[in-house]
């Protein structure tokens, strides 16, 4: 098989992706008014007593579902390029030749390090961009962003050299203490710890998405000093006082009981886990004979990169969890729960989100419970 097989596939993968997203819009800006007065003319009793699917807009939730059935594949096609780009990388021999070519080049071992690094994690940024171009153009075209092409191609194009330079930096510094100390696995761990949690404060500053407005409940990004409260203004053009007491109310209670900071440690100790079970299974895989502890950084990247994926579900799925323990302990604290629905359901209906989803779905689906969930955590939590 020749070796450009894998881009010619990348590169059908690019059309058909950018064939899909060219789907109908489903655009809010257009149905704003309506939508909100028909969440606006609910009254209490039907808030109360309703089933969750007689209270959401059916077109609206038609479209939920189908961007659901889009985004998903999306997401684990993520880590799925990722892995087959650095296993091709490694097994096509590219990683050894480009090595072979910085070292003719550049005498230093440590810029050799740090050249090789970088030019891999380009090649897995490269490998994810139809995907991720592909989500961009998914919930744009429902009206979820309202960023532009070339703004959103400039910030990917910035976070890739964030990540280039994170790579050359990380990779070099771990080779230098393998090179010095038979415990360089210790320095190493703590060192991912602090790029996870560089990257959590980098959040913070995330414009994307501080300027979403597709009227979605407040949230909150970054962490510790650069921790934002994002509060949609679709949202506050749109929600009732008491809708905005139980958002502002269930803020005030993630920020207490120090959610960011509870779902960065169990991020950590999954990235932790996953890096240990990669090394492990990379020193098992067959050895080229052009191969040297850079290019096996390689295998082991690449191993990460399917193990990613599992860690990923078990953190969305705790992440979810932890949510509807939060919306039912702010219904108790705003005591309106017919406002907490009719904030749900403002949400489902702006924000496109779904009111039930699938095993599947489930399993590899973000961090927000679906609506239906979340309605039944706060009724019961009046009940209770």
């Amino acid at each position: 098989m020749t070796y450009r097989f894998p881009w010619i596939i990348g590169l059908c993968c690019f059309v058909l992706l950018m064939a899909l997203s060219g789907q109908q819009s489903y655009a809010a800006t257009g149905a704003t008014t309506s939508l909100d007065r028909r969440v606006d003319a609910l009254d209490a009793g039907a808030l109360l007593r309703l089933p969750a699917d007689r209270l959401i807009d059916p077109q609206r939730q038609e479209a939920a579902q189908k961007r659901e059935a889009l985004i998903i594949p999306g997401r684990i096609a993520v880590y799925l390029f990722a892995a087959l780009a650095l296993a091709w990388f490694w097994k096509s021999g590219t990683a050894a030749r480009l090595r072979d070519r910085i070292r003719r080049s550049v005498r230093r071992e440590w810029m050799v390090r740090m050249m090789f690094s970088a030019a891999a994690a380009c090649i897995v940024r490269l490998a994810e961009l139809p995907v991720q171009f592909y989500l961009y153009r998914v919930d744009r075209s429902m009206d979820l962003l309202s960023q532009l092409t070339t703004p959103w191609f400039l910030q990917w194009v910035l976070v890739t050299c964030a990540w280039m330079l994170v790579a050359a930096v990380s990779v070099t510094a771990i080779l230098w203490l393998a090179d010095r100390s038979h415990v360089w696995y210790i320095p190493a761990l703590l060192g991912v710890v602090a790029v996870i949690v560089l990257a959590s404060l980098a959040s913070g500053y995330d414009t994307r998405t501080m300027t979403q407005d597709h009227g979605e409940l407040p949230f909150t990004i970054g962490l510790g000093p650069t921790l934002h409260v994002v509060i949609p203004p679709a949202f506050i053009r749109a929600a009732t006082p008491a809708e905005y007491r139980f958002a502002t109310t269930r803020i005030t209670i993630e920020r207490a009981l120090h959610q960011p900071a509870h779902r960065l440690v169990l991020l950590i100790l999954l990235v932790l886990l996953a890096m240990s079970a990669a090394v492990g299974i990379a020193d098992r895989i067959v050895f080229r004979r052009d191969d040297d502890p850079l290019t096996r950084v390689v295998v082991a990247a690449a191993v990460l990169a399917l193990l990613a994926l599992p860690a990923h579900m078990i953190a969305a799925n705790y992440a979810r969890m932890d949510s509807l323990r939060i919306d039912a302990l702010a219904e108790r604290q705003s005591g309106n729960v017919a406002e907490a629905v009719r904030a749900f359901v403002r949400e489902a209906d702006r924000g496109l989100e779904p009111l039930s989803v699938s095993t599947f779905e489930a399993v590899f689906g973000d961090d927000d419970p679906p609506i239906a969930e979340r309605i039944a955590a706060v009724r019961n939590a009046a009940a209770q």
